[in-house]
């Protein structure tokens, strides 16, 4: 009785294993499954590219569920869904607009062990905040194999715009960073677009230079001065 046990669970994991599909960033190999994805937005329409794998053993269309899990007045979202380098369909703005919990209509057939790609945008219409997305793989059946949830934040006043009194920038070739600021003793960090803080200090008035690594791309940054916060992007070439 014990051995029939162990076999019934064993094809009982290795028949849900079959079932299941692989998600990841765009470009990268950790599934992230079950997990939740930090996005910046760094203008009105900010995107993020996913890449999922099938795993379920046999070919067959697919289709995602977008629902909404935390709203945010006023923004908007659209998605791009199909297999890598073939058939794809987008379901834009005006079209998803206040569906709480949207299915495409259309079902890319993705065959086994390879990519399909979703691409989710967001539209804050200058409004700040957070929104978060929860995107379902759905298989043939209906059923919901896998998510992962996005969630994107925007700040107010975010622009390329900097303060007369405030200066940043930074060369990713000679590994620099240098911020002038005329406030003594502020906070300044640094994000990249996943929300993570690669870089942190204190700002002295006058001229702060930091050698830091920094790969080229765009970068969030945050001046806080105590009674009131100043909020940008940077691009490091």
């Amino acid at each position: 009785m014990k051995t029939l046990y162990t076999l019934l669970i064993f094809l009982t994991s290795a028949i849900c294993k079959a079932q299941g599909v692989e998600i990841y960033l765009a470009g990268e190999t950790t599934d992230i499954s079950g997990t939740t994805q930090s996005v910046l937005c760094t203008g009105n329409i900010t995107h993020l590219q996913l890449d999922v794998l099938n795993l379920t053993g046999t070919d067959q269309p697919m289709k995602i569920t977008r629902k909404i899990i935390t709203p945010l007045p006023g923004t908007e979202d659209q998605l791009c869904w199909g297999v890598d380098g073939g058939e794809g369909h987008c379901y834009g703005f005006d079209v998803m607009a206040g569906i709480p919990e949207y299915t495409t209509p259309d079902e890319p057939y993705i065959f086994n062990n390879t990519l399909a790609v979703l691409l989710a945008y967001h539209r804050g219409n200058g409004n700040a905040g957070v929104v978060v997305y929860r995107y379902y793989v759905v298989d043939s059946a209906d059923m919901r194999i896998d998510s992962v949830d996005l969630e994107f934040t925007a700040f107010a006043g975010l622009d390329d715009q900097h303060e007369s009194d405030f200066k940043i920038w930074a060369n990713s070739e000679k590994q620099t960073l240098v911020v002038e600021s005329s406030n003594n003793q502020s906070t300044f960090q640094l994000f990249d677009l996943q929300g993570k803080v690669i870089f942190s200090s204190t700002l002295w008035a006058g001229i702060n230079e930091f050698d830091q690594p920094f790969a080229a791309g765009t970068y969030i940054f945050i001046a806080d001065y105590g009674t009131r916060e100043h909020r940008g992007k940077i691009v490091v070439r």
